[in-house]
């Protein structure tokens, strides 16, 4: 009789980080569960970047995360792309500001 006029049990915890990280598949389906997310759907250039960052990260292709390259294949820009301007540094940090509120 005592049990039933226990505490109900507490929210569960996360869970600690497995041993081995997570593979392929569960990371592209982690993305599209941001990018259907209320902050990510009703932008295709944070989303496309979410998408291309992640992509080049999983295909060991790092070297292709670059300021030049991301305003050429994400963001459209011409091949005579100003990597001096501030524009792409002010779009990836509200990107990076939205995965944080996700």
């Amino acid at each position: 009789m005592i049990g039933i006029f226990r505490n109900p049990p507490a929210e569960p915890r996360a869970q600690a980080l497995p041993d081995r990280p997570p593979t392929r598949q569960a990371v592209l389906e982690q993305v599209e569960r941001i990018v259907a997310s209320p902050l990510f759907r009703n932008s295709k250039r944070y989303t496309g970047l979410l998408k291309y960052t992640v992509e080049q990260k999983l295909g060991n292709r790092t070297d292709l995360l670059k300021e030049r390259l991301l305003g050429i294949e994400v963001f459209g820009a011409l091949d005579d792309f100003d990597t001096g301007g501030d524009r792409l540094r002010r779009r990836a940090r509200r990107h990076s500001d939205r995965l944080c509120d996700h």
